[in-house]
Parts: C-alpha cells; sequence; structure tokens
C-alpha cells in the first residue's frame, strides 16, 4: 500500500495515507473567480500524480512535463512485499523511475529502471500477472480501476475506466481481477482479430484494392497460367543457341520476296487465261454465201475469174483462222503450264520458308535466350504467386466456418468454466449486493456476470439507476467490491482512489454511508481508501453512522483555491 507522497519542492503537500478512509478536502473560497480555479485545489491532480509514479506515460502533454513541475522531483513510499520501498520520478527523465529498497537489492543508492519495467515489477509483484504475448492483463489497466481519472472517462461505467478502453481489454483485465477466465477472453480477442483480418480483406477485395480472395476465380486464373508457363517451358527446352541467326533471318526474307514474286506472275498467267478464252469463244468463221446472194439480187453476174479470186480469198481466209486458233490454243496450254509449274514452285518455297521459320523461333542468340528465360521465370514466379494466393483463399473460405464454430466452442468452455467456479461467483456478487445495501436499505443492487457470442458480459443495477447519483453509486460498489475480490485472492492493489467527481449529484446521505462503509473496508483490508471531496459537499454530521469519527479520518492536510500557494503543489499553473 501507499504510505506517503511528497517532492522535493517544499510548496508541495505532503500526503501521508494509512489504512482505512484517507479524506482530503478542498476548500473554494468564495471570492475565488474562474480564472483563479480552472486547475482546481490539485484534487484531481492528485489523482493524477499517483499514476504517474505507478507507471503512467507522460506524454508531452502531461502536466508533469509542464514548465512549473517538470524539475519537481515527486516521491512515494510503499509497503512492497513486507519492506518500504521508494519510488521517486521527474518530467525531465519521462522514461525512467529511480526505485530504491527494492526486495533483494543491497544497493544503498536508488536504483535506475525504465519505466517499462517498473509497470512489470509492480505488475508481477502486487496483482501477480502473468507474462503473455498480447491481449493479456496488465498493470497499467487493472490499476486504473482502482484510481479512475476523470480526464479519461473513467466515471462514465463501472467497467470500462477510461472511454477509449477496448472491449477486450474491459474484458480481460476484469476476468483477471475478479478470478475469472481471463484466458478465453484473451482467446476471444484473438479470434476477433482473426475476424476483423478477414473482414477487411473481403472489403480491399471488394473494393478492387487487392486480388479476389474467391478461390474458384483463382484456380481459373492459375489453370490458364500454368498452361503458358509449360509453353515457355518448352520453346526453352527446344531452343538451340547460335551466336548468329542473321543468315536464316535473311533467307526466310528471300523465300517470301520470292514467293510475293511468283505470286504476282501467276495473277498476271490468270488474268491471260482468262482472256484467251473469251477470244476462242468469240472466234467464229464469217458465212460468205450471204455476200454471193446479195450480188445475184442485184443482177450482177459475178465473172467467173472473180469467183476463182474470191475462193482465193475464202481459203486465205479459212488459213489466217485456223493458223489463229492453233496459235491461240498453244498460248493456252503454255500459260495453264506456267502456271501450275508456278503453283508447285510456290507451295515447295512456301514449305521451305516454314521449316526456316521454325528453326528460328527454336534457335538465336543470347538477347533472345535471356528473354525466354525471363518469360518463363516471370510465368513460373506468377505460377507460384497464385497457387499461394489460393492456398490462402482457401484458408480463408475455412476460416470463416471454423470461426463460427471456434465462437460457439469458447462459449461453450465459459459456460462450463463459469459453471465450475460457481460458488466464487456467488461470492462476488453478493460482495457487490451487500455494499448496494449497505447504500440503500430500500432498494436492490446486483451484479450479473454472463457468458454469450461475444465473451464474458458484466452488467449491475440499483433500482433508480437512472439518477445521475445512483449511477455513481453503481461505480462505487463495483470498484470497492473489485477491491474486495482482489484482496481475497490474494492479490496488493496498493490504494482506491476517488475523486470528488464519483459523488457529484449523489445524496449526502449516501455519500456518509459510502465514505463509511468504504473506511470499514479499508480497515479490514489493511489498504487506504484516498477520496478526495470539497469541503461543502462533505455530508453533515447527522448523515454519518452512529460513532463514526470524521475527523480521524480526515487527513490534516488541506486544500484550497483562495491563494496561489493553497493547491496541492503550492503553485497555480496554466
Amino acid at each position: 500500500m501507499i504510505t506517503r507522497i511528497w517532492a522535493d519542492d517544499p510548496r508541495f503537500k505532503t500526503i501521508s495515507l494509512k489504512p482505512g478512509l484517507n479524506l482530503l478536502l478542498a476548500d473554494r473560497h468564495e471570492a475565488s473567480t474562474l480564472q483563479q480555479t480552472r486547475n482546481g485545489a490539485g484534487k484531481s491532480s492528485l489523482v493524477l500524480l499517483i499514476h504517474f509514479l505507478l507507471g503512467a506515460d507522460a506524454s508531452v502533454d502531461s502536466i508533469f512535463r509542464s514548465p512549473d513541475l517538470e524539475a519537481v522531483r515527486f516521491s512515494a513510499e510503499l509497503n512492497f512485499q513486507g519492506s518500504s520501498l521508494v519510488v521517486s520520478r521527474t518530467g525531465t527523465e519521462p522514461n525512467a523511475v529511480e526505485v530504491q529498497g527494492l526486495p533483494g537489492s543491497t544497493a544503498s543508492t536508488p536504483e535506475k529502471l525504465r519505466n517499462e519495467e517498473w509497470k512489470q515489477l509492480l505488475g508481477s509483484t502486487l496483482l501477480h500477472i502473468p507474462a503473455t504475448d498480447r491481449f493479456g492483463p496488465t498493470w497499467r489497466s487493472c490499476f486504473s480501476y482502482f484510481a479512475r481519472r476523470v480526464n479519461s472517462g473513467g466515471f462514465h461505467s463501472p467497467f470500462r475506466q477510461s472511454a477509449q478502453q477496448q472491449k477486450w481489454d474491459e474484458q480481460v483485465n476484469l476476468s483477471f481481477l475478479l478470478g475469472l477466465d481471463w484466458r478465453s477472453a484473451q482467446a476471444w480477442q484473438e479470434l476477433r482479430t482473426r475476424e476483423a483480418n478477414l473482414k477487411q480483406l473481403r472489403r480491399l477485395a471488394k473494393q478492387g484494392a487487392v486480388p479476389t480472395n474467391t478461390p474458384a476465380a483463382i484456380r481459373t486464373e492459375l489453370a490458364v497460367v500454368e498452361r503458358e508457363a509449360r509453353q515457355a517451358q518448352r520453346a526453352l527446352d527446344t531452343f538451340n543457341l547460335v551466336e548468329s541467326n542473321e543468315d536464316q533471318q535473311r533467307q526466310a526474307a528471300e523465300l517470301g520476296q520470292a514467293i510475293a514474286n511468283l505470286s504476282d506472275e501467276n495473277t498476271s498467267r490468270r488474268e491471260y487465261l482468262a482472256e484467251l478464252a473469251e477470244a476462242i469463244s468469240r472466234e467464229v468463221a464469217p458465212d460468205l454465201t450471204d455476200l454471193e446472194r446479195v450480188y445475184e439480187e442485184v443482177g450482177v453476174t459475178l465473172p467467173e475469174a472473180a469467183i476463182r479470186r474470191f475462193d482465193e480469198v475464202k481459203r486465205f481466209h479459212d488459213s489466217v483462222l485456223r493458223n489463229r486458233a492453233a496459235y491461240m490454243e498453244e498460248e493456252l496450254r503454255r500459260t495453264s503450264a506456267a502456271l501450275e509449274l508456278a503453283d508447285r514452285e510456290i507451295r515447295a518455297l512456301n514449305a521451305e520458308r516454314a521449316h526456316v521459320l521454325r528453326l528460328l523461333r527454336s534457335t538465336g542468340g543470347y538477347e533472345t535466350l535471356a528473354d525466354m528465360q525471363a518469360n518463363a521465370g516471370r510465368l513460373g514466379g506468377l505460377v507460384d504467386m497464385l497457387k499461394a494466393r489460393l492456398a490462402e483463399a482457401e484458408q480463408m473460405q475455412g476460416d470463416q466456418a471454423e470461426l463460427g464454430l471456434e465462437r460457439q466452442r469458447l462459449l461453450t468452455g465459459l459456460i462450463a468454466t463459469n459453471r465450475e467456479r460457481g460458488e466464487w461467483l456467488r461470492f462476488v456478487i453478493s460482495t457487490f449486493e451487500e455494499l448496494s445495501q449497505a447504500l440503500y436499505k430500500d432498494r436492490t443492487g446486483s451484479l450479473t456476470i454472463d457468458a454469450d457470442l461475444n465473451g464474458i458480459d458484466f452488467s449491475v443495477s440499483i433500482e433508480g439507476e437512472r439518477s445521475r447519483g445512483i449511477q455513481s453509486m453503481q461505480i462505487y460498489c463495483f470498484d470497492q467490491m473489485l477491491m474486495a475480490v482482489s484482496v481475497e485472492q490474494g492479490l496488493e492493489p496498493p490504494i482506491l482512489v476517488h475523486d470528488s467527481h464519483l459523488f457529484d449529484g449523489v445524496d449526502e446521505r449516501q455519500v456518509a454511508q459510502a465514505l463509511a462503509k468504504g473506511h470499514e473496508s479499508a480497515l479490514a483490508g489493511g489498504w487506504p481508501y484516498l477520496v478526495t471531496l470539497n469541503s461543502d459537499d462533505v455530508p453533515a454530521s447527522s448523515e454519518w453512522p452512529e460513532g463514526f469519527d470524521l475527523a480521524a479520518t480526515t487527513l490534516d492536510v488541506r486544500l484550497t483555491d483562495e491563494t496561489e500557494t493553497g493547491g496541492l503543489f503550492g503553485v497555480r499553473f496554466s
């Protein structure tokens, strides 16, 4: 437990604590202005100081890094495993803590620890927190239930010591402090993390930010790429490296040109054959008897010599026609033969050119070989990548069903564990009910610890809980129960602190009952119960239980905002 808090600045008001209620009062002067009281008298700052000395991070916006307090050396004395230990810390070295009197240490001077080491020491020694990889209980999260901070939103819910606290942190740390199955809560968060990762991947895939994770689509893509990879590998296997393939390239070009020339010539031959065929079809000898009949009709009798001459002309004309027909027939045969010969030559040249092209495809220089190897390697790498993606996608597809089964399995296990710890749960629940009955004789308060598909679930109720005062008393009862249960388990939370904000709106009779009950519990447990309160909020003497000695539980230190030095730190800072 913490027994004393002080500083090397003489203006700081030393706080001495003892088991039981330690009531720190602050007076608000009637003439105080808003400017004077913007930081109050230091009641809430005392809670921050306790956290600072017990491992809280000191970020740049911490009051202990402010120019007025940065150089001040704050210290606290703790009863630590039966011996006295002194811890000191300054804002100038926010990551260092000086500790004197560590168990087993023979050093006569303070030992300097990293703040992380100090937190681990506090957690393992006082609360017996085991070392865990992640999502396990931590000293800082557990202790924050025993010293709630108003600036962190610690008075909004009994189960959350910070407005930013995540659900898993609440479940794990409360389960640990209450002696429940915190490892189940840890496993639940591991499950949530896997589900969140799966959901994120699916969301990105839907938006096109990552390749699709559908196994069927990946299999199709893989089949296509594997075929291309096999073809590339076969081409590489049959490739013949030559220093130069320019001759083959030139030969292929020449063959292509020869084929083109022959094709052009054959086109001309086919046009010539068409013309010959048409000319032959039109070649018909004239009918000379018509000419003779004309002469007869005009009464002209051809002389015999003329007729003989006409016959000679006819014979000559017939001879010309025969010669012309024979010539065209010969041209037709010659051109057809040339066309057929050229076609055969074209086919031969095409075959030769195809052979050269195949050689060109299967042979080449170093650059060609390097390109082919690079392409085969790229396709092989793509195949490997797609196979890995397919395995991941298939795993992801199977995970969806597996995660649902795992969630059900965890729920079944948690229900069984709670059943096994039924007696302990009854103790925890009855402790809360006893505290609520001490405050409200006419109302029933209850703590419920349940299990569902989201893990362990906590809830508290006191009749009339919509009242702000009753909601505050839910937190009071929960914190007192948490302290009692922790001590019952052999844990050693060094203090329970309630800032004056907890009692805002609470009926003064309930305030008196709460402080008296807290004093009784703290005395029995041997731990200090520190409460800060404005003096004008102290309940009237008639509201306290009979025989309660308020003066004996009130600290000698008195804070005030009347003067610049009346606050906890003895200096007003902005």
